[in-house]
């Protein structure tokens, strides 16, 4: 069984994403190391500090004896809710929770997926709603997903997305590591992406372009081509008899 790193969205908010990607993995997921943790497997990981992201894969790497997955798993909706306001005081702490720390895990997965041989690496960013997209698509009363994204995650969002961008392109390929950007909307919930995004992650299949993003619920085009040539190879078998 492959074993996963989730990191970005931690323990506790991390949990349902991490109980569904256990169904076919072993799983660590970042976060404080609670008395409790509903039987998940949590490892502490200090976002600002590059010591701490490699204490973290070595963590991780001393529970399964290896990483085969990393998923970087960036919540605008969660990080919304966590910054609503734009305001000197935070600015700092909002750049190591969701810039700075990204950074620093993501070199330092890349160098452990070198020197093991293989990995995959998977940037997954779950939009949010602009003020003006909520107008048009009305309230969603009680669901905090629907919440308009705040500026600080915006911006980070889009920080977020053309490191990964740049991450894949460099690195896309490479023969030790397979990088995947995924995209989920804001209202899906963990379970579900997790569901969806993790057998796609078991088909070997690099996309045409590193950079290009695969939406929620997508599918591997080789695994599209790979039934049309099955079909198509039975139907010309029959029409040869």
């Amino acid at each position: 069984m492959a074993s996963v790193l989730i990191a970005g969205k931690e323990f506790p908010e991390g949990a349902a994403f991490a109980a569904a990607a256990g169904q076919s993995r072993n799983v660590v997921l970042t976060g404080d190391s609670p008395d409790d943790n509903g039987g998940l497997r949590v490892v502490p990981w200090n976002k600002a500090s590059p010591i701490s992201a490699r204490s973290a894969v070595i963590f991780a790497e001393n529970l399964f004896t290896r990483i085969d997955e990393a998923v970087l798993y960036f919540d605008t909706p969660m990080y919304s809710i966590r910054y609503p306001l734009l305001s000197t005081h935070i600015c700092a702490r909002a750049i190591d929770d969701m810039i700075e720390g990204y950074v620093y895990l993501t070199l330092e997965i890349l160098d452990r997926f070198s020197k093991r041989g293989f990995g995959k690496l998977v940037f997954l960013c779950k939009e949010g709603f602009s003020r003006r997209e909520m107008s048009l698509e009305g309230a969603f009363a009680g669901d905090p997903a629907a919440a308009p994204a705040t500026a600080l995650p915006s911006a980070a969002l889009g920080a977020f997305r053309a490191f990964a961008e740049h991450i894949a392109s460099a690195y896309g390929g490479t023969e030790f590591v397979r990088v995947i950007l995924a995209s989920a909307p804001a209202l899906q919930r963990d379970d579900a992406i997790a569901q969806w995004l993790f057998p796609y992650m078991d088909e070997e299949v690099r996309p045409r372009s590193p950079s290009q993003w695969v939406k929620f619920g997508a599918k591997p085009q080789g695994v599209i081509s790979g039934l049309f040539q099955q079909t198509l190879g039975r139907r010309l078998s029959g029409s040869k008899r």
